[in-house]
């Protein structure tokens, strides 16, 4: 969004300042394509639960009974969640038993947790997400393009790759089984490549992954070992360089155009990030004979979608917070108006939204 533009429209309600952003939303995946980042309100609808309600059940399951209100206990007495996560891992007999608590409360909910994906229920499973899960749908929808005449799929080459900051993998479950061909790629390593000319998009889950079905506990095939979730793990994660999130993340950040979803845009790391993001951007403008207006509208180059709280002071406070981070604010007032409007961003290229979603 040009900055002039914002404070013209100001005085218009701001409606012309939410067409702008998503306008250049649109133009900016057609011209340069997406990275996504992905949060917990991605997988929210297929039952499965933000971190504050992640953590309310495994207090509930592994600390001692007694108290039923424990968890609001040690929020209302200022603990964090990480701080709660490391009290709760104190509680099991090692980080094994630990990690299986977390994928017992993450998928509880999920009907296909410990059911293998076979042929005969592969469409019902897919099935399910479509039903239930519209964002989660629409995510997946936005990965693949038709091949010309035929009814299979290859990746949309306007989507760089994924940021997941969530535990599930029902994202590539979900492609696998709705489009019967394996567009997703978990990377778990940290790397700067995206590969384009390969046929599969890389996925970066930033907190590591759990699997449900017939791989569970299997250390081949997800990432338990490096789940991220109590103190001690932020205090590695957030400390080492070669990190996926200090990496590869800030990578991505600095390279590419990033839309944010699902997420809050809260979190103290993710801004972390942007700021240094930012920061690098406009160190390598400083060269060029621009403004500092200019700089600073060229380094405002990512997206959050963001629903409104009914608050406008609050809501007008979080998007100038974000401003200074390089990230442009998308308002809706429902998420149910994700799909429509990554709908119309796919449509831009002359694709057909209506055959993947």
């Amino acid at each position: 969004m040009i900055q002039s533009v914002r404070f013209e429209a100001a005085a218009l309600d701001g409606w012309e300042v939410i067409v702008l952003s998503w306008d250049l939303l649109n133009t900016t995946y057609e011209k340069k394509g997406l990275v996504l980042a992905l949060g917990a309100g991605v997988s929210k609808c297929s039952d499965i639960p933000g971190w504050e309600e992640l953590l309310a059940r495994l207090v509930a399951k592994c600390l001692p009974e007694g108290n039923e209100d424990k968890y609001n206990d040690l929020r209302r007495h200022g603990l964090s969640l990480e701080i709660i996560a490391s009290i709760v891992e104190e509680h099991c007999q090692d980080r094994d038993a630990f990690v299986e608590r977390v994928r017992d409360a993450l998928y509880q909910d999920y009907p296909y947790y410990k059911i293998p994906i076979t042929k005969s229920n592969r469409r019902r499973i897919a099935g399910y997400i479509r039903k239930n899960n519209q964002t989660l749908r629409a995510v997946g929808s936005l990965c693949v393009i038709r091949n010309p005449g035929k009814t299979s799929c290859r990746r949309n080459p306007h989507i760089h790759a994924i940021v997941s900051l969530n535990l599930d993998a029902l994202l590539q479950v979900y492609i696998k089984n709705r489009y019967d061909k394996y567009i997703t790629r978990t990377v778990e390593r940290a790397t700067a490549e995206t590969h384009p000319e390969r046929d599969q998009i890389n996925v970066y889950h930033m907190h590591g992954y759990l699997v449900t079905g017939k791989n569970i506990g299997d250390k081949g095939t997800e990432a338990a070992d490096s789940v991220v979730l109590t103190e001690q793990d932020y205090f590695d994660f957030i400390n080492n360089p070669n990190s996926l999130y200090n990496y590869t993340f800030l990578y991505l950040l600095r390279e590419f155009n990033i839309l944010f979803i699902g997420l809050s845009m809260f979190d103290e790391n993710i801004r972390r990030m942007l700021h240094y993001s930012k920061k690098e951007r406009l160190d390598s403008l400083k060269h060029k004979e621009l403004s500092k207006s200019e700089q600073s509208r060229i380094a405002r180059r990512h997206f959050a979608i963001l629903r409104r709280s009914g608050n406008d002071f609050a809501d007008q406070s979080l998007e100038e917070s974000l401003d200074p981070l390089g990230t442009h604010v998308l308002w809706i007032d429902d998420h149910a108006e994700i799909p429509a409007k990554l709908g119309e961003m796919y449509r831009t290229t002359g694709e057909d939204w209506d055959k993947v979603y």
